[in-house]
Order: C-alpha cells, then sequence, then structure tokens
C-alpha cells in the first residue's frame, strides 16, 4: 500500500529527494584523460626516437592513429578490425 503522504513529506525533509545528480565532465578533462596513461606515454615516446632517428613519416602516422584512435569511438572500432 505504502507511505501516507504525511510519511512522505517527512522523509523528505529528513534525507531529501531520491534523485541522482548527473554530473557531467567538461570535455576538456575527458580529452585530457585520453592522454593519461602508460600506452600513451608510449607512443610519445616512440613517436619522439622516431623524430630523433629522422623518421618523420612513421612519426606522423603514430601521432595521427594514436590521436585519432583515443578521439573517436568508431575510430576505435575500425583499429579494432585491423589487429
Amino acid at each position: 500500500m505504502g507511505l501516507g503522504s504525511a510519511e512522505v513529506q517527512r522523509r523528505l525533509q529528513q534525507f531529501g529527494a531520491n534523485a541522482i545528480e548527473d554530473a557531467r565532465t567538461p570535455l576538456w578533462q575527458q580529452f585530457l584523460g585520453k592522454l593519461w596513461g602508460p600506452v600513451p606515454w608510449m607512443l610519445e615516446a616512440v613517436i619522439a626516437l622516431q623524430i630523433l632517428l629522422r623518421r618523420d613519416q612513421e612519426a606522423f602516422v603514430i601521432y595521427f592513429c594514436s590521436r585519432s584512435t583515443r578521439l573517436s569511438p568508431s575510430c576505435r572500432s575500425v583499429a579494432r578490425r585491423m589487429h
């Protein structure tokens, strides 16, 4: 049967509404979060090594692939199919 309206009001006053606030993460934090971790660091080290070895094309390809797969879910699915 449920609670009476007086009990509902009392509980609402005591505990507040039964709701979860929608906490949105800013886009810039989402973007930076994708650049943080051991795999991105490894790829950045490989890019730096390729530049030091004057292999600019390889460095560009690694840079482009690593950035595009982090930013777009569709790019990630394409990358998974390629492996």
